[in-house]
């Protein structure tokens, strides 16, 4: 049996070195039981199955870096035993202890949810693409709408909240004009705009956008689908970021998208539905039945003392 203690991880990862040969799955299935403890720490052990069984749910990534690293294989088998540890703990609670019925109903909730959603995984899924495309056809609009697009390219003088913005209106008022009347904006953009980020490139914004995109603020937004069209400017506007020319540089119109386009959404959705209305199946089974025996007397016994412990 290969059992040690430790004070550090180093005697540890020697011994795991010791055993993962050629991977963390044969480090398991080469114990001789599954009984067996293959690691053991304060009392507390970790079995050849429970460990088998925790390496199930462990990340690949992981896996592959605890067979390179001993330092992620360290991290990865203390991560086990501390829920092994604080599960041996919660295993000592006797009825006598105030939180021994709260563990209970909480293991009770648990497992209450392990096998709802095992029987809902043993429930084989219909073909729903019919479906799908049945809910599609009734209201495209719900899944097919692509908003109106825009994309933009913005001169920016930079004057946070509580700065004077007059003197920087009046610059940029008669720097519009000047665009109205032909002027390159580009060349403006180099010799005026704040914003560093989309000077270099003529102040083009590195996406499109739709109206009241969280993305930007919402006054930007609003001035921009004020512009009629492609090459037009905004008047002069004002964000929390300071005062704006925007050009409105393209238009992606409003369209509606087939079905194949969406069909991910909309299955997805139709396979929810189905699986809400199998989960209420599965928990009918297990309502009260005609069978039920019910001590009314002792319920109303616990009712009343209850009820007179919270007065």
């Amino acid at each position: 049996m290969y059992l040690m203690k430790h004070r550090n991880f180093a005697p540890l990862l020697l011994f795991l070195v010791s055993f993962c040969t050629a991977s963390l799955f044969s480090f398991a299935s080469e114990i001789n039981s599954n009984t067996t403890a293959v690691i053991a720490d304060g009392g507390v052990e970790i079995s050849a199955a429970e460990f088998e069984a925790a390496l199930a749910g462990t990340p690949d990534a992981a896996l592959e870096g605890a067979l390179e690293d001993e330092g992620t294989r360290y991290a990865v088998i203390s991560e086990m035993m501390i829920t092994r540890k604080k599960a041996a703990l919660a295993d000592e609670l006797r009825e006598d202890d105030p939180d021994y019925w709260t563990l209970q109903f909480a293991l009770q909730s648990v497992k209450a949810r392990f096998i709802s959603e095992k029987l809902l995984g043993e429930t084989p899924l219909p073909d729903l693409n019919e479906l799908a495309r049945e809910r599609f056809a009734a209201n495209p609009k719900k899944y097919a709408l692509v908003k109106e697009r825009r994309s933009a390219s913005h001169l920016l003088i930079s004057c946070p909240p509580g700065c004077d913005r007059e003197p920087h209106r009046e610059k940029l008022e008669e720097v519009l004009s000047e665009l109205e009347s032909g002027a390159n904006f580009e060349e403006y953009v180099l010799l005026l705009s704040d914003d560093t980020g989309t000077a270099n490139r003529g102040g083009a914004l590195s996406e499109s956008m739709t109206f009241g995109d969280p993305r930007y603020v919402a006054p930007f937004s609003e001035a921009l689908f004020e512009i009629d069209e492609v090459g037009g400017y905004s008047k002069v506007t004002d964000t929390s970021f300071g005062l704006h020319i925007i050009r409105l540089d393209a238009i992606e119109p409003e369209r509606m998208a087939p079905f194949e386009e969406v069909a991910n959404v909309v299955l997805a959705e139709v396979v929810n539905e189905f699986r809400k209305l199998k989960r209420r199946e599965i928990n009918s089974q297990f309502f009260l039945s005609d069978d039920a025996v019910i001590d009314g007397e002792a319920m109303d016994k616990a009712f009343l003392k209850r009820l007179d412990e919270s007065e």
